[in-house]
């Protein structure tokens, strides 16, 4: 694999491989990192939330903030005690800026929370449901529920709820196809690894279902994908977020997050052990070149060669407060340049899956 591709795919974008000792830090390398390193942990405080969950004339009881850059500014400021009517305008402001995202406090979650369980209810209820709005609303949720599961990644009853939620998420893609359109349609901005785990296993779902696999595969499969990156949350903020080039020392740290997802995993009871090959093999490439264990070909399983193409797609079309997000055909052309790290076969079929995606969603 090449040098330039390392450096803006692997590891999620973050990592580098060398040969040899790393390059020294520019000072301009250095100036990001300082920068980067504050908003690392200032982002751990906020939830980032989608654009159009924020519904004309609803009421909102929380503050809602535009994450532009490195910033967080308040954009809609509601208590509990003193809610806000959300206008039209608001919804125009919010929609027109497509360099910001929005986000929400983490503590104020559970409001955010319960504002999105009551707009499920309203579009159930609704004689003409919305699909787009019920792929906002369980995407959502999704992340609610994700965000909980890092947050106590040895929690049994939080990871029964990840598997309750792939049973959902599944049954709607393979019931209605719109679902994994709509969910696919939505804006990335800014790496979070709820949304981030929540994509990959989208995908994951959406070429496991067009391979023909069984339900009980797919929903164990899904499960393993939502998590694979739980390992993330043993990894220091700074290195996550971390823009510029990686140290020897930081790349393997980066690294240990395979093994120690594995761990806390198996630790699990309620986390089924046929999920554990996406954990432990997402990062594997069919040249031998990936770890942890350099497999190559056909001793890397079905499920890790999906996932390693949903993994590293998700990551190149996500943008970052530092860079721009690939476009699809960028990404799919960058990935299909390493001809001998990803499976062939199912990379083509990826690449006919989002074709179908695109024309959908242009119709």
């Amino acid at each position: 694999m090449s040098t330039k591709f390392r450096q803006i795919s692997d590891e999620d974008k973050q990592e580098v491989l060398y040969s040899g000792q790393p390059p020294p830090l520019t000072l301009e390398d250095r100036i990001d990192d300082q920068a980067i390193k504050q908003f690392a942990h200032k982002k751990e405080l906020f939830f980032q939330i989608e654009k159009s969950s924020i519904v004309e004339n609803t009421l909102i009881d929380f503050v809602v903030f535009k994450q532009k850059l490195l910033n967080f500014i308040p954009l809609i400021e509601a208590t509990e005690i003193h809610p806000v009517i959300i206008e039209k305008k608001q919804i125009d402001d919010i929609v027109s800026d497509n360099l910001c995202a929005l986000a929400i406090q983490k503590k104020q979650v559970h409001l955010f929370k319960r504002y999105v369980n009551g707009l499920l209810k309203y579009n159930k209820s609704d004689a003409v449901q919305c699909p787009k709005m019920k792929a906002v609303l369980m995407r959502e949720n999704s992340k609610i529920i994700i965000d909980e599961v890092l947050r106590e990644p040895r929690s049994g009853e939080r990871v029964k709820e990840i598997g309750e939620l792939v049973i959902d998420i599944t049954e709607s893609i393979i019931h209605d196809e719109e679902m994994l359109f709509n969910m696919l349609s939505l804006s990335n901005y800014d790496y979070y690894t709820y949304n981030h785990c929540l994509n990959v296993a989208v995908l994951c779902i959406g070429l496991s279902i067009l391979l023909g696999l069984k339900k009980r595969e797919i929903r164990q499969f899904a499960t393993g994908a939502m998590l694979h990156d739980i390992g993330k949350t043993l990894i220091a903020p700074e290195i996550l977020n971390k823009p510029s080039r990686l140290t020897e020392i930081e790349y393997k740290t980066m690294q240990r997050h395979v093994i120690e997802g594995v761990n806390l995993l198996k630790e699990n009871p309620s986390f089924p052990k046929d999920a554990i090959n996406p954990v432990l093999h997402h990062h594997e490439k069919i040249s031998g070149n990936g770890y942890p264990n350099k497999l190559r070909g056909n001793e890397i399983p079905l499920t890790s060669r999906i996932i390693a193409i949903s993994d590293c797609y998700d990551a190149l079309t996500t943008s970052r407060p530092y860079k721009p997000a690939f476009t699809p055909f960028q990404a799919l052309n960058t990935i299909s340049q390493e001809k001998t790290d990803y499976d062939p076969d199912l990379l083509l079929l990826f690449v006919k899956m989002l074709g179908k995606v695109k024309t959908k969603n242009s119709t």
